[in-house]
């Protein structure tokens, strides 16, 4: 009768001991990786909205390396700030793809993927993106930026 009564108490105790044993920890993300997922959520609310203002806001305030095709040229904040209020219009659609997040520090985060970017009345372009961002006054804020049209794939 004790054996069973042993026998019955391992049983008991078994299942609960693997499943502690076997359960994955949660593994929290960077604050600065949540702060830069929410930072490109809120890039594309004001691409599409045409928010001209608060897209050249996004930038560091000492200004920004742009990247394109390779060439890269460092452009001051009120140089963006006026590229946007006058030689910038919003794509008609817009989407974020296979964006990575990879923290450098407290203070900086390094985002990788593309983005679908249309224009009216024009096909969708595939642009392949990297971006730097840094904390400045409590903010993230776009210090590199390429932006690099990603060639068709052939048949």
């Amino acid at each position: 009768m004790r054996a069973l009564v042993l026998v019955g108490l391992l049983l008991i105790s078994v299942p609960a001991a693997v499943r502690a044993q076997t359960a994955p920890e949660a593994v929290a993300e960077p604050a600065i990786t949540v702060e830069a997922r929410d930072f490109m959520a809120g890039y594309a609310r004001d691409l599409l909205d045409g928010n001209r203002a608060g897209i050249a806001a996004r930038y560091d305030r000492q200004g920004a390396w742009m990247v394109h095709a390779g060439q890269a040229r460092f452009i001051a904040h009120d140089r963006i700030t006026r590229r946007y209020a006058e030689d910038w219009n919003p794509p008609s659609a817009f989407e974020w793809r296979d964006l990575v997040f990879i923290p450098s520090g407290e203070d900086a985060v390094t985002v990788v993927g593309r983005f679908v970017w249309t224009s009216t009345g024009e096909e969708p372009a595939l642009i392949a993106y990297h971006g730097q961002f840094v904390r400045q006054d409590g903010q993230l804020r776009i210090r590199v930026e390429d932006e690099t049209p990603v060639a068709p794939e052939t048949p």
